[in-house]
């Protein structure tokens, strides 16, 4: 009987072991079904309860995938010079979903709904119920890219606004309308010399101008140096926003993060 006991312990040993597995196996798959499907149809009931429109849910990828395939569709073909509309052309899908389902309607990024609000009276009713409707969650990737005020709710929020207000005072901001206009005016004589005081038509690339010229007034207005100065940090930063609006695509893909 002696022989026996450290037997039965091994067998106990293995059984609870294996009802511990079956258990957190078991949890595991409930939480993953939960994720991927019981929890955003929950969410899209009570959405559409609420007189909320869009598409049905579709497991992982949601919209997604539609929304990517809408994105390179618009960007194959040039953009009409002589148009403003730059929404369709920035947020194709958002638009698209809007003209679709109206101005109170939602998309899916993955297993997470995105909703759409465009009723002044409604929005009004968010932006002052701060400590109500939460921001939602960011995703890691662009945390890597900024933190701050305008991620942060409830008295953090309520604080940093207080700290910034000032910064945005309208005599203040006038303040800063030289410094801009020394950016524009170092632009355009860039461009003159470029063009060489040619006479007939030429073509030009204005993109990195603009983009150096943005970078140049946040630089001289927030931190009194120039574009020059800080060229590669900038440089780094769209490197980062590029690899990172790469991931992004399938950041929503639940378990690809």
């Amino acid at each position: 009987m002696e022989e026996l006991l450290p037997l039965l312990s091994t067998l106990k040993l293995s059984t609870m072991i294996t009802v511990i597995g079956v258990v957190a196996l078991l949890w595991w798959l409930w939480s993953a079904l939960n994720w991927v499907w019981l929890k955003p149809k929950s969410i899209e009931r009570r959405l559409r309860q609420q007189g909320l429109k869009g598409n049905s849910y579709r497991p992982l990828v949601g919209d997604i995938r539609d929304m990517i395939k809408m994105i390179k569709q618009v960007k194959s073909t040039p953009m009409d010079p002589h148009s403003n509309e730059i929404a369709p052309r920035v947020l194709p899908y958002v638009v698209h979903t809007i003209a679709k389902y109206g101005k109170s309607s939602f998309m899916w990024l993955g297993p997470t709904p995105r909703l759409f609000i465009l009723d002044p009276d409604k929005i009004r009713e968010i932006t002052n119920k701060v400590y109500e409707f939460q921001k939602p969650d960011t995703s890691p990737l662009f945390r890597l890219l900024a933190s701050g005020f305008a991620t942060y709710d409830g008295d953090k929020w309520a604080k940093h606004r207080k700290i910034v207000s000032p910064a945005f005072n309208v005599e203040k901001m006038k303040m800063l309308v030289p410094i801009f206009v020394e950016c524009c005016d170092e632009m355009i004589s860039k461009w003159e010399n470029e063009l060489g005081g040619c006479d007939g038509a030429r073509e030009m690339d204005v993109w990195p101008s603009i983009q150096n010229v943005s970078s140049d007034v946040l630089a001289r207005a927030g931190f009194g140096s120039s574009y020059e100065e800080g060229k590669r940090v900038f440089q780094l930063q769209r490197e980062m926003l590029t690899l990172t609006m790469t991931l992004f695509k399938f950041a929503f893909v639940p378990g690809y993060r």
